[in-house]
């Protein structure tokens, strides 16, 4: 966009060097697939989506305690069917699977993006960053600012903690089923 293109001109002028634009872009998505899982460390606001993650993490230790806390109660369900199967009478279902644990599924999900399309960026060098935030989170008026503070905190962890970063928003809208902003 025009934001990207006076980013580049003020690079090259200032740097008196090549240099290259790279878009990560997804119409629609919020701030929070874009943040790493360190940056949702950066702010206590932040931190239960950091705790989110930790627990879908095979190799964590809250993964592993949650899975197997459920295989367990799978084992005991098992034990129980056999027993009413040999006494005739009726199984009942299992325990559900633990909704923590399921891994994630969407591009939305948090860190998602950042680990797709910017985490492969890490090893350049990256002069500045430009945030353009529209409509996704619209609904998340008082946390979108510690969300959006824990964006540029991993991105200068990730490539230099003086990165120039930008935050552009579009201007207030109504949104359908919505109330105005």
């Amino acid at each position: 966009g025009a934001g990207g293109e006076v980013l580049g001109r003020d690079l090259r002028q200032q740097l008196d060097v090549p240099g290259g634009r790279s878009k990560c872009a997804g119409g629609g998505t919020g701030s929070e697939p874009w943040t790493s899982r360190d940056g949702c460390k950066a702010t206590p606001a932040t931190a239960s989506i950091d705790e989110e993650i930790v627990q879908r993490d095979p190799t964590s230790d809250a993964y592993e305690k949650i899975a197997r806390e459920y295989a367990q109660s799978l084992e005991a369900w098992s034990r129980q069917a056999q027993a009413a199967l040999r006494d005739n009478q009726p199984i009942t279902p299992p325990a559900a699977f633990p909704a923590q644990i399921e891994p994630y599924e969407s591009h939305q999900s948090p860190a998602m993006l950042f680990n797709g399309m910017l985490n492969p960026f890490v090893p350049y060098p990256i002069r500045g960053a430009i945030w353009y935030q529209g409509e996704a989170n619209h609904g998340e008026t008082h946390s979108y600012v510690d969300q959006t503070a824990a964006l540029p905190a991993r991105w200068r962890a990730a490539w230099a903690d003086d990165l120039p970063y930008s935050l552009v928003h579009i201007a207030p809208s109504q949104y359908r089923n919505a109330p105005a902003h």
